[in-house]
């Protein structure tokens, strides 16, 4: 009976100190005679931002009649504005978590793609050429220009005030950026994330995620045309502190490693945290 009582304190001793490692992110319980070791994935999310711009259709007449240089072409252009690194525990069977995107419009005009159509004057039958629209365009632009500042200095709309004053000012100034936009084009963003996993290896500390084009954006990490998105592993010195016992009694436990990750896009740091990874990391006997 005194063999079976010490047996079942041992027992609830060595589970207590089983449930302690399992709430230590960097402590990971293993059976006896385990040869499967837990692996770290690392989670390198990208935000990538993509510019698209759209040329206005009375764009070559912009300098004419408004004083200003536009664009002439469409463009799109990619910015990496971000990166977030979190930790998972990587499964035999596949990552727990497959890569994806989420996807935002973020249109900084009032119609991120249409334009507004300039009416035909029916008062006349002639055709009218694509300058003579631009111009008449431009007009509008003036005459919505001078309505505004007329409401505003009290020329005009003495019997408008407080919210009808601003619904007023408002309406005048979106309809002059519709009527501007068909000069100098219009522009929408266009934000999106990217997950890329790593699950590093013991003695490889530099990971090429992905690769960046400011032309095409986020690219397989094998488009050797494009610059690299890197990932760094700096393990420090030592593994986390754990209470070590003798071979006689104790539990076996793998202690993964505190490591400094970075994630660069070439010599800008993208993001930066301290993560524990068990591949750089020790398996020992913990009280």
């Amino acid at each position: 009976m005194k063999k079976i009582h010490v047996f079942i304190s041992a027992l609830a001793v060595g589970l207590a100190s089983i449930t302690a490692h399992a709430q230590n992110p960097a402590v990971y319980p293993l059976e006896y005679g385990e040869s499967v070791l837990p692996l770290t994935a690392v989670k390198v999310a990208v935000t990538v931002e993509k510019e698209t711009v759209l040329p206005g259709p009375y764009a070559r007449y912009a300098q004419k009649f408004l004083g200003a240089m536009a664009p002439l072409s469409p463009r799109v252009t990619y910015d990496i504005t971000g990166a977030s690194l979190q930790i998972t525990e990587f499964s035999f069977d596949g990552a727990v978590a497959a890569p994806g995107s989420d996807v935002t419009v973020l249109p900084n005009v009032y119609a991120p793609t249409d334009f507004v159509k300039f009416a035909i004057d029916r008062t006349s039958l002639a055709e009218k050429s694509a300058e003579a629209m631009a111009q008449d365009a431009a007009n509008t632009i003036y005459t919505l220009r001078r309505r505004r500042f007329d409401l505003i200095s009290g020329e005009a709309g003495e019997h408008v005030y407080g919210a009808g004053m601003k619904a007023a000012l408002d309406e005048l100034a979106r309809m002059e950026e519709e009527y501007v936009s068909l000069f100098m084009g219009k522009s929408y963003t266009e934000t999106s994330t990217e997950v890329i996993e790593v699950v590093p290896e013991a003695g490889k500390t530099n990971y090429t995620v992905c690769r960046f084009s400011p032309e095409e954006g986020l690219l397989p990490d094998s488009d050797l045309g494009a610059a690299p998105v890197v990932l760094t592993l700096a393990p420090e010195q030592t593994v986390a502190a754990v209470p070590r016992s003798d071979k006689k009694t104790g539990s076996l436990v793998r202690i993964a490693r505190w490591t400094d990750c970075r994630v660069m896009d070439g010599t800008r740091q993208l993001a930066a945290r301290r993560l524990p990874i068990f591949q750089f990391g020790e398996t020992v006997l913990a009280k």
